[in-house]
């Protein structure tokens, strides 16, 4: 038996620009699993080091992401919440897991899909670490556009550089062999 073709580890690169109040910048590489929440015990005996308990060096806790239960139906809830509509098909979570016990992730992506596989919202969980709260953007998608964009007021503090009174710019592609998610920052005509 395979791994189940609806994971996928995504290999590339993270940058982070800012342009005030003082320009910085950083590009590093990194990888991301998406995880098809349906597969998460076949994957468990399929993928070497993978698991839910606490001795697997790339653990999947439960408690590190959204909800309570299951958390793909956590998710779904979520997104029926957040925008009225309920999708019925899988959920790929783009997330971080537990390496070697520790977990940092500033957002978590999940992509909902209707009965017939067609990709209906973007979910992003949004964490500011340090006073561990969150907060939830549901993003609408259309899988006929490729260049998906898509403008949301900022409603969370997450960093001491930027203010809240932002709107966010999301860029997302549909989700293939290739991860492509960019967000920006701007207040005004001001990108931050």
């Amino acid at each position: 038996m395979s791994i189940p073709s609806h994971s996928q580890l995504f290999i590339g690169n993270v940058r982070h620009r800012r342009f005030t109040p003082v320009k910085h910048e950083l590009n590093y590489s990194m990888f991301m699993p998406a995880i098809d929440l349906d597969e998460i015990g076949l994957l468990e005996k399929k993928v070497w080091g993978f698991g839910t308990r606490w001795w697997h060096w790339a653990r999947f806790k439960r408690d590190d992401y959204l909800g309570e239960g299951s958390l793909k139906k956590a998710v779904q809830d979520k997104v029926a919440e957040l925008t009225g509509v309920r999708c019925s098909g899988k959920v790929l979570a783009v997330c971080h897991l537990r390496y070697l016990g520790l977990y940092f992730s500033p957002v978590n992506f999940y992509y909902l899909y209707d009965q017939k596989g067609e990709w209906q919202y973007l979910l992003a969980e949004v964490s500011n670490t340090p006073w561990n709260e969150r907060h939830y953007y549901a993003i609408a998608a259309d899988p006929k556009d490729e260049d998906f964009g898509w403008e949301q007021d900022k409603a969370f503090h997450v960093s001491p550089f930027n203010p809240i009174d932002q709107l966010y710019r999301w860029k997302i592609k549909p989700l293939t062999d290739k991860l492509n998610i960019h967000l920006e920052c701007h207040k005004g005509e001001k990108h931050f």
